[in-house]
């Protein structure tokens, strides 16, 4: 189970590999993780998920708390 902080952190990486064109080499370095690791959280967590958009309404209702 995740928790949410470590669920944030894990989209937050996502996001930066994805929609802000960092390489999943320099994110999964600065996380202290694979990149094979980074690359599952895409697949799994990725725009082309399904679980994309629950996690952004997950984000969303946890930052107006």
């Amino acid at each position: 189970f995740l928790g949410i902080l470590c669920f944030r952190r894990l989209i937050e990486a996502v996001k930066q590999v994805s929609e802000a064109g960092h390489s999943a080499y320099d994110v999964a370095e600065r996380l202290d993780t694979t990149t094979n690791s980074l690359y599952n959280w895409i697949r799994k967590y990725g725009p082309q998920s399904s679980d994309y958009q629950k996690a952004d309404i997950f984000n969303a209702r946890n930052s107006e708390a």
